[in-house]
């Protein structure tokens, strides 16, 4: 797993450190890191590689418009996140994969 945000990278790194959980992501891809931004492709395909994997192969969960068409944009599989600060209404407008309320909902539609 890794995290591809809007984010500043030393800001995201810092709170996944302080949740526990920085450890559990290969890498960590900021608005800082990359030339260009979501809703562009360009930071969620290089997360692609960073992985070793082809974008057909990975699932992008965000909780934004801008995720939804950068990871619909760079072919992975698109997951809303309902959580976040936009409405389920704008997410579903981008015509996500798989919409949760929560990653246990997740995984319980991926039969996990």
């Amino acid at each position: 797993m890794g995290v591809v945000t809007s984010k500043r990278h030393a800001m995201v790194a810092r709170g996944l450190e302080m949740s526990g959980i920085a450890d559990y992501f290969e890498f960590l891809i900021g608005h800082d890191d990359w030339p260009e931004h979501k809703p562009a492709l360009g930071p969620v395909l290089h997360g692609c590689d960073l992985l070793g994997l082809a974008p057909g192969q990975c699932m992008y969960i965000g909780d934004s418009p801008y995720d939804i068409q950068a990871g619909s944009a760079a072919g992975c599989t698109t997951v809303a996140a309902l959580w976040g600060m936009f409405s389920r209404e704008e997410l579903e407008a981008q015509d996500p994969d798989i919409e949760c309320e929560t990653l246990s909902d997740l995984a319980d539609k991926l039969g996990a």
